[in-house]
């Protein structure tokens, strides 16, 4: 195969791998996996530089997760069209570290996946590195190591490895960093609450992983919908509820939901609705 048609990740589609890449997945999905494998209810995750989206369609497809990629390769978006999950949300953006800090300002997930991506930041790695670790209760980073040859940013590599070694962290996994290359890179996980309860959620933000207004402001490109229907999930309020354009309105328990009919774009809403009455 021609160097220019090899991919860095494994490419996985709809529960299997269909192509290798330089570097092997599977056993860093493995240490991943160990950690999502704690959540007993729905969960976020955000996938910084997803590269060929392997590990979040995985997840996606393993997991009651919803994924979010921020990755600026065109080929991703093929690959989501392929695996048609409606948990995953692709943000086709090169982002940058003043972005990632407001988004951890605005956005929040459970676990953030951050796989050799911070010294792609260059200068600005320190603040990559402080939003990576804002941005989710859990987040797992993996920078290549001093000794490595072949990997960008050589000369910030060993003040990012330093700062990584000096924050709380576990080491969860060691893995070779290419298939033909026999330097070990660290996985390591940051947990700043361990895994918490959620007592509420917006049910349109479970359902796309980030608001509207982030989806618009960072390239989302999928899922490719024409329509949003913002639903929320509701705990409290003040007063009686009011059909402003003449819809009929009826309470009702959540367990009679089957004896209703509702159009097919709402299917996936009473699903997140069932999912969140039972974590």
């Amino acid at each position: 195969m021609p160097d220019q048609d090899k991919v860095y990740q494994d490419v996985y589609l709809k529960g299997r791998v269909v192509r290798h890449g330089t570097r092997s997945s599977e056993e860093r999905y493995q240490a991943v996996a160990q950690v999502l494998q704690r959540y007993r209810r729905p969960f976020t995750v955000l996938d910084i530089g997803a590269n060929q989206g392997y590990f979040s369609f995985r997840i996606a497809h393993e997991f009651d997760a919803i994924c979010v990629m921020i990755e600026k390769q065109a080929a991703l978006l093929e690959n989501c069209r392929k695996n048609e999950s409606n948990r995953v949300v692709l943000l086709q953006h090169a982002i940058s570290a003043g972005e990632l800090m407001r988004l951890s300002h605005t956005e929040h997930f459970d676990v953030v996946l951050a796989l050799n991506v911070i010294h792609h930041f260059r200068l600005r790695w320190r603040t990559a590195a402080h939003a990576i670790l804002d941005l989710g209760d859990a987040a797992i980073i993996e920078s290549p190591p001093n000794n490595d040859t072949g990997s960008r940013g050589k000369w910030i590599r060993r003040p990012i490895n330093r700062f990584l070694e000096s924050m709380p962290h576990k080491v969860i996994a060691e893995t070779e960093r290419r298939r033909d290359r026999p330097i070990m890179s660290k996985m390591r996980l940051y947990e700043r609450e361990g895994i918490r309860e959620r007592s509420s959620v917006p049910v349109s933000r479970a359902a796309h992983g980030i608001s509207l207004d982030t989806f618009d402001l960072l390239g989302g490109v999928y899922p490719e919908r024409n329509v949003l229907l913002d639903t929320w999930l509701v705990q409290g309020f003040h007063g009686e509820v009011t059909a402003c354009e003449q819809q009929a309105l009826k309470w009702i328990a959540v367990d009679e939901i089957e004896n209703y009919r509702f159009p097919p774009a709402d299917l996936p809403i009473l699903d997140l609705i069932r999912r969140n009455a039972r974590a």
